[in-house]
């Protein structure tokens, strides 16, 4: 998360290649493309959202 917020592209993608969690939210909801985009980070934000297909809101799953 701190990577998307600084805007530390490579960082990012050597993460996501090691298998972060593109959909972990901190305390305040805040997901890692939301942190690239709150920071001002576009590249960093279209970089997600097309090759990593994040969303602005984690996925949940239902409880059954």
């Amino acid at each position: 998360m701190l990577s998307c917020q600084l805007g530390l592209i490579q960082v990012v993608e050597i993460l996501l290649m090691h298998n972060a969690n593109l959909y972990e939210a901190n305390i305040l909801g805040d997901t890692p493309l939301k942190l690239a985009q709150k920071s001002g980070h576009e590249e960093l934000a279209l970089l997600l959202i097309q090759k990593y297909k994040a969303l602005l809101k984690p996925q949940t799953s239902k409880i059954k």
